[in-house]
């Protein structure tokens, strides 16, 4: 069993329509507008409720941004281990760009979720470092099989999937793009790593 749904399986019912609807209240609100008797009205929970699983708002916003984390990383990284680097990185890259136009209104995006209170904190990031090591590895792979630029691998998900990120948070904002550009933006993204 994987860390993601480890998390998923330890949450009651209870807990995940508490975190449901304070993403919603955040999202249409954002996080100024999350009391805890908005969240108990919005949820259909008593207040008691709500405490008997978060201490205070910002244990609440913890767990939240820890779901967000690993549902995004449920839909970016499926399937990228599954074929060779360049499968594996077109699959990543094109799930990013994708990932942002699935959202609605009452989720937040993976961006949005990064700016909450707590979300820099060390526990998340190490949270991000291991949910999402099937990204690194493919770039990893990719350096010890010689295609790739022998640097950092943060250097090169900077310059190959970030900006998928960048798309993804432009298509979200209704920006258009045609298949061919996307294509174009896949391209230059993957050659600017290839050795």
């Amino acid at each position: 069993m994987n860390e993601r749904s480890f998390i998923a399986e330890l949450m009651t019912n209870k807990q995940q329509q508490i975190l449901i609807a304070a993403e919603s209240i955040i999202a249409r609100e954002g996080y100024q507008g999350l009391s805890m008797q908005k969240l108990a009205e919005e949820a259909g929970v008593a207040a008691g409720t709500i405490y008997r699983y978060y201490d205070n708002k910002e244990a609440l916003t913890a767990q939240l941004v820890e779901r967000i984390f690993c549902q995004v990383a449920l839909v970016i990284l499926k399937d990228a281990e599954k074929g060779t680097v360049e499968q594996r990185f077109r699959r990543l890259w094109w799930n990013v760009v994708e990932f942002d136009a699935r959202t609605t209104t009452n989720q937040l995006s993976y961006e949005q979720a990064l700016h909450l209170p707590g979300a820099n904190s060390g526990q998340h990031l190490e949270l991000l470092l291991s949910t999402f090591q099937p990204m690194r590895q493919i770039l990893v792979d990719g350096v010890e099989a010689g295609m790739f630029k022998d640097i950092r691998v943060e250097i090169l998900v900077a310059t190959s999937i970030e900006p998928a990120v960048g798309l993804a948070r432009r298509r979200q904002q209704g920006m258009k793009f045609s298949n061919n550009e996307l294509s174009t933006a896949y391209d230059l993204c993957w050659h600017s790593i290839l050795k």
